[in-house]
Formats: structure tokens, sequence, C-alpha cells
């Protein structure tokens, strides 16, 4: 299931927000995920990213990032992603600038930002 819809008044614990980070000419490329809870209702102020789940077919550039995220989508026996806008999105769009920063795969699952990640301020 893939929707837009009004998120004022949504606790953000409900969902897991993420964000995606690019240039046209980086090489690399940064996904950010806040996720506060086992939600598998997600956010993200991305509305390019609901199209490509919606039609994946109309964007063979990003299929790469297409195939990643359906192997995540698999993992749920229920699935919702949502427009959520910009300004309430901040944490993940951060974690996604940051990890485009390192120029490499990074992973990191915890309940705390750790110390050796830069914080939103440092990028």
């Amino acid at each position: 299931m893939v929707e837009e819809q009004n998120t004022v008044g949504v606790p953000i614990s409900e969902r897991c927000m993420i964000d995606g980070s690019w240039t046209h000419d980086a090489l690399f490329s940064g996904y950010g995920c806040a996720w506060v809870s086992t939600c598998q209702s997600f956010g993200t102020d991305c509305k390019d990213l609901i199209s490509m789940i919606k039609d994946s077919g109309a964007w063979p550039s990003f299929s790469t990032e297409l195939e990643e995220f359906m192997k995540l989508k698999a993992r749920f026996t229920e699935f919702s992603i949502v427009f959520v806008p910009r300004q309430e999105n901040v944490s993940s769009d951060s974690l996604a600038k940051i990890a485009r920063s390192f120029h490499r795969e990074l992973y990191y699952i915890g309940c705390s930002v750790p110390v050796w990640f830069p914080r939103p301020s440092q990028v």
C-alpha cells in the first residue's frame, strides 16, 4: 500500500521516517532511516519515491535502489508508505546527508546515534 495522506497530529513513534540524499554528479548516495519502533508504516518527504514504488518500471535508472527497497518491503506482512512534509522529516533527512558523506556503504542499527557519527550541524 502506497499513499499520500495528511500526517499532522500522527505521532512519529508510529512510523519509520526515511529519506535519501544524492546529487547529480556524485558517485554515492545516502539513505537515512529513523526507526522508533517495529513499525510497518513508513514516511518520506520524497514524492518521487512514492511514484517509483507505484510504478518501478517508469524509473529504470533507480532499479538497483528499488530492488533493495523491495527486499526491505518483503520483510513485512503489511506495508505502507506515506508522504510527509520535509519539516516533519528532519531526522532522517539529516541521516541521509550524513550517510552520503561517508562515500561507502554504511549500516548502523542502535538505540542512539553513535559518538563517531557526525551530528547534522557538522555536515
